[in-house]
């Protein structure tokens, strides 16, 4: 992953973090092409550097302590490597389990318009 771009800068001076928002450029997180927007932390006011509007979104719901983002990661690769050594159950298995009725095979959902 490329670096972020690392600019310091107070939010209401918005204007002097923002570089061309009118050329796409590769967001470096997703990888994406997009037009770039000026992320920043919401507890020191700084700006991070620059991200697209969908990563943008995402950092600010986990805007939360480092160690707290780590065992977030740290859980979903324990699970991710359970299951690619032994396979697991699925969820909609889970759930034929729990609730007999649960997706029944030949059982359609209703149409919003019936």
């Amino acid at each position: 992953m490329q670096p972020l771009v690392t600019i310091t800068c107070s939010t209401r001076q918005a204007s002097t973090c923002q570089l061309d928002k009118s050329a796409e450029e590769s967001c470096p997180l997703c990888l994406q092409p997009a037009l770039l927007e000026q992320d920043h932390d919401h507890e020191t006011d700084l700006c991070r550097g620059r991200i697209c509007s969908s990563c943008n979104h995402l950092v600010g719901r986990f805007d939360r302590p480092v160690d707290e983002i780590q065992r977030f990661l740290d859980y979903l690769r324990f699970w991710h490597d359970q299951h690619a050594s032994h396979g697991g159950q699925s969820y909609t298995e889970y759930m034929r389990v729990a609730y007999p009725n649960y997706r029944k095979v030949g059982r359609r959902r209703k149409s919003a318009a019936a």
